[in-house]
């Protein structure tokens, strides 16, 4: 059951609940880490936090794993790494929250330590929500928080994007918050989501992409795997103290009401700034 309270709380009392907090640069993430209540930190710890780098998608995938599962059980590795990104969750989560519509079957791609999962979940009870996640430390914590939101509406599974185990056209809304982009194979990926969703589903999807022919090759990639964009644009985030310009992709399986010039968007975006 959801209490009433919850359902009414906003983006920035939730992150704070995973400790989750804004920054506006990089010395006040290492001030916070130095002068909070955290216990010293383990040589594991130290080691995460001086090498990033293996959290990036160009990493391989046992790197990648590696470090989200030293994030998922580390209350530090999640204030300090998280917190980096507090402006894309403001951003996102706005527009998520702005077109998921009645009630539905939820997916929540990459949901980490569910964050972002759990508040869609508290700002939307008459839906159901499942988050995945391939860290199984980030999963425990995710349902750790779940316990303690006391929401029935959501639940949170270890488990690879191109190997879902719930049934075909299960969903009829996909959401990835900078998930996806770390897939060594876009188009492996998007051929599997898209047997998960419902014929009148939706996708939505927001990588962590700010090079120009980067972002062309992940649409091409959605394309190719049969979805048709149903809406493209950029969402400004700021991220400790710098702009950015999140590109959010809405597909679906049926042909939009009008076509989308999706080189004109990101042409037009990346002369203005």
């Amino acid at each position: 059951m959801i209490n009433n309270k919850l359902f009414k709380v906003r983006i920035k009392e939730h992150l704070k609940l995973f400790n989750i907090f804004r920054f506006n640069n990089f010395d006040e993430i290492e001030d916070f880490s130095l002068n909070s209540n955290w216990t010293e930190p383990t040589n594991e710890e130290i080691k995460f936090l001086n090498h990033r780098e293996k959290a990036d998608p160009s990493s391989s995938f046992k790197d990648n794993l590696r470090f989200y599962s030293a994030l998922g059980k580390s209350g530090l590795l999640q204030s300090a790494i998280l917190s980096e990104r507090y402006g894309s969750y403001e951003s996102t989560s706005s527009f998520v929250l702005k077109n998921l519509h009645g009630t539905k079957k939820v997916l929540d791609v990459g949901c980490s330590i569910g964050y972002l999962t759990s508040f869609y979940a508290l700002k939307i009870p008459e839906s159901s929500f499942i988050g995945i996640d391939f860290s199984l430390e980030s999963i425990k914590t995710a349902n750790k928080m779940k316990r303690q939101l006391n929401l029935d509406n959501v639940d949170f599974a270890c488990s690879d994007m191109n190997n879902i185990k719930y049934p075909d056209k299960y969903f009829d809304y996909i959401v990835d918050t900078q998930s996806i982009y770390y897939s060594k194979n876009y188009l492996k990926t998007f051929n599997h989501l898209k047997k998960k969703l419902s014929n009148h589903g939706i996708l939505i999807t927001i990588p962590g992409i700010g090079e120009k022919n980067q972002i062309k090759l992940y649409i091409d990639q959605i394309q190719t795997a049969g979805f048709l964009v149903q809406d493209f644009r950029f969402i400004k985030a700021i991220n400790l103290g710098e702009t950015e310009h999140l590109p959010v992709i809405t597909c679906s399986l049926k042909e939009p009401k009008e076509s989308i010039d999706t080189d004109s968007i990101i042409t037009k975006l990346f002369n203005s700034i």
